[in-house]
Parts: structure tokens; sequence; C-alpha cells
């Protein structure tokens, strides 16, 4: 069975182990573990948090635009999570964070996550998937860097892989939104330098090579939130609109 992966299953899969940790260590260490990034990496750091506090808004605005359910009790605790993950005292003890990130403030995560399943569901990609699509990001990212095309060009391309590695590395905190966003960014990009800029043929060949890595995003983006035949349709007629010539639609799950 496919594990949930909404916003605020997300939010739970970070902060469940955020009580059994020694609170006397500096809220920079705790969190650096949470999140799973290295304690020195302070401008990660920061925008994970910043993430994470995003992460709470959808969680409220998605919960409270219901009218079938007891929004109040199901967001009760909800803003002794916001104000810990925006508490900026990161060498202080974890010992306040420790407090508003009570085992029932977090175990209600759970619950927001049952309702949202029901009606925007998200479902986590396995991780050999998302390898996969990494391994892709990457060997472009190494040919166009290496490739005898316009500097300027090369600068467009490279951001917009970029964008991917970043998607792919916030995936636990953005799921499937953060595929979605890198793709439309790359979409958008792409169109810009196709009319804007003297494309020989290399630099062509590596836009649609761009645009299949921007297509595959969304596909697997439609894959965790179930709207596939949309997603392609979608991607197929961006990516013809700047002159890549997209694969032939998958055929219907059976």
């Amino acid at each position: 069975m496919a594990e949930a992966f909404d916003p605020a299953r997300r939010l739970y899969e970070i902060l469940k182990q955020s009580a059994s940790q020694d609170a006397t260590q500096p809220a920079r260490i705790i969190w650096a573990k949470l999140l799973g990034l290295s304690p020195d990496d302070r401008e990660g750091l920061f925008r994970a948090l910043a993430e994470l506090a995003a992460l709470i808004n959808q969680i409220e605005a998605a919960i409270t635009a219901r009218t079938d359910l007891d929004t109040k009790l199901l967001l009760e605790k909800l803003p002794a999570i916001r104000k810990a993950v925006g508490l900026m005292q990161l060498e202080a003890p974890w010992t306040t964070h420790a407090g508003m990130l009570s085992e029932a403030a977090v175990r209600d995560l759970r619950f927001c996550s049952n309702e949202l399943q029901r009606f925007q569901p998200e479902e986590k990609l396995e991780a050999d998937v998302l390898a996969d699509f990494a391994k892709e990001v990457d060997s472009l990212f190494s040919d166009v860097l290496k490739a005898p095309i316009d500097n300027s060009l090369r600068k467009v391309l490279l951001a917009c892989l970029e964008s991917f590695r970043r998607a792919l590395a916030e995936y636990h905190i953005r799921g499937a939104a953060g595929l979605r966003d890198a793709a439309t960014k790359t979409i958008g990009e792409l169109l810009v330098v196709s009319v804007s800029t003297k494309v020989d043929a290399k630099g062509q060949s590596l836009i649609r090579r761009v645009g299949g890595i921007a297509q595959k995003s969304l596909e697997l983006m439609a894959l965790a939130i179930k709207y596939k035949e949309l997603a392609e349709s979608v991607a197929r007629l961006a990516l013809r609109a700047f002159g890549n010539d997209p694969p032939p639609p998958s055929p219907p799950q059976v």
C-alpha cells in the first residue's frame, strides 16, 4: 500500500522524533538532525525552517477550507508547532522547542493527514524512482557543464537543473509541489531562452533534454497526486512550444 505524503504527514514524519531528543543540546543541532542537514549548514537550515512554516500554512488553509470538519479541534495544537518552527534562538537549548512540540501536538498531525488524504491525496514516491531521476538530472548537469555552447545559455540550463536538484533534496518537506514548481519554472525559462537567444543545434538539443527533465518531473508529480493525464497534457503542450518533440502519451494503466 502506498504511503501517504500530504503536507501534514510530511510534517509529522519530520517532527515525530522531536520529543525524544536531548533537550540540553542547542536547537540548531536538533533541527539539523530532524531535517537531515549538517549542523553547520545555517543557510540550508533557515531555508528548511521557512519551508516548514509554509507547510504549516498549507495544512491550516486546507483543513480550514472544509466546512464538514471540526477544524478547531483538528488545528488546536498547530499554533504551538508554528511557534516552535518560528523560534530563531538556534543556539539556545532545545528545551523551549520541546515544550511546544509535545507528543500530543505532533500526534494530531496524523489526524490532519487522515483528513487531507480524503480530499487532497498525495502518495510518497518510491526512493528508487527519486534516485533514478536524480541520476538523470546529475548526468545532464554534467553534459551541460562541458558542452560547447554559449555561456548565457549554459547558465540558464544549469540553473534549471539546479532547481530540480533542490526539489529532490527538499522532497521530504515539499513533496510533489517542489517537483511541480521546478518543472513550471524550467518550462518558462526554456520558452524565454528559445525565443530570445540565437541557439545552435547543440544548444537546441540540450534545451530539449532539459525540457524532457521538466516533463519527467511533472509526470512524477502527477503520479504522486493522481493527476497523471492532466500533467502529461500540460507538459506536452508546453514542450512543443519551444520545439521539443515529446514522447507519445503513456498507455493507460490496467
